[in-house]
Formats: structure tokens, sequence, C-alpha cells
């Protein structure tokens, strides 16, 4: 059995594997059997039950994959994790150097309270200076308290914005981030609600100019 598993290197093995129980989680909402998942992998000359349980243990201590009361696989903490390359500069190319892969779950990272998260369309350009751009996605964490310099998911006067939550002699108001003279600071005529603080955004670029023709 050792000598099987030496002709299928981990690294070559794994992706496959992955592949085919994320596949299956997608079509079912849960995880194959070994039965099954070999099965599946009859294609990448993966046959021995040995050699996929020794795979299996290889992901499930790197967080893929996880055991459900009776011995039956589950998602791990980092099932939905995508590999990360290595930095990439935005001004002056470099070498490219190869880096050890690391992985990261999308959900896990934009969202580490996910009982209080929660997802709002950007409308509009009164905040690009701070990477909220129209179109994209905010994610926020509901809270009714912020600091100041915060992103703020607000209530101003009856009507929802995000802005920087600032402060002065005069009180709190909400503080545009785009240098265009068009967007001046919002003072609260009446009433000033936080609803929540921006923790990230997302939102996808390729098509997006084709979209809005």
């Amino acid at each position: 059995m050792p000598a099987a598993r030496r002709t299928i290197p981990f690294a070559q093995s794994a992706p496959a594997v992955e592949e085919a129980l994320r596949a299956y989680y997608a079509k079912h909402g849960i995880l194959p059997s070994l039965s099954e998942l070999l099965e599946a992998l009859q294609s990448h000359k993966i046959t021995s039950k040995g050699t996929l349980a020794w795979i299996i243990d290889r992901l499930e201590k790197a967080g893929i994959v996880g055991r459900a009361p009776g011995g039956r696989l589950k998602p791990g903490w980092n099932f939905a994790g995508f590999p990360i390359g290595r930095p990439v500069p935005a001004g002056v190319p470099d070498t490219g150097d190869t880096m050890p892969e690391e992985r990261r779950s999308i959900d896990a990272w934009l969202a580490p309270n996910p009982l209080i998260t929660r997802l709002a369309p950007i409308r509009g350009d009164s905040m690009v200076d701070m990477g909220l751009l129209d179109g994209d996605t905010a994610v926020y964490e509901v809270r009714q308290h912020a600091d100041v310099g915060e992103i703020v998911y607000a209530l101003i006067d009856g009507e929802e914005t995000f802005k920087l939550l600032a402060c002065d002699d005069k009180g709190r108001y909400l503080q545009p981030a785009n240098a265009d003279p068009r967007y001046q600071p919002l003072r609260p005529k009446q009433s000033l609600d936080i609803l929540g603080v921006v923790i990230g955004t997302f939102g996808r670029r390729r098509g997006r100019a084709a979209s809005r023709r």
C-alpha cells in the first residue's frame, strides 16, 4: 500500500479529490462516502481505498474536510477556502517567485462574525476614495455604535447611506470620501442613527463595463 501512495504524489492527487468532493457537495448537499468518492476518481487513477484514505487524512488535517458522527465526511472549516498566491505588485512588476500555497475561506475572511454580518449593494460614488465602488457590495456588521473614522451604514434624517462617521464641536456628522466638490458633509437636521459598520467590500470587475452599456 505505501508504494501505491508514492506513485500518486499528494500535490497531484489532492486537487482531483477536492474537485470531486465539491462537485458532489454542490449536487447533493452532503459529502460522498469513500466508495462513492473512489468511483468518481477512477479517471484520475486513484483506485485504492487506502490511497484515498491517506489523501482524505491529509485534507482533514488541512481543514478541508471533517468527520460527522458515524465517521461520514463533512465540510471542514476550510472547505470553502481558495488558494492564496503570492502578493502581486500593482506598481513595478517583480520576478514572480513562487511561495508555499496557503488557503483562505472567503466567508470566514469577509465575515468573522457571521451572526451579525449583512450585505448591501453600493449605489453612487461618494465613497470611492475609501474603495466603496458603485455596483460593488458592502459587507457590514449590525451595530448601533461606531467610532469616529469608521465607515458606517447610517440613517440620517430617515435616509440610508454609507459614509465616514465624523465629529466636531457641532456634533456627529457624515463625511463622504470623494474629492469631487459635489459631495459635501452631511449634518443631521433631526436624527443620525448607526445601523452598522462596514468591514469590507467585494465586486466583480470582468464584464462590468459591458453590463452598463
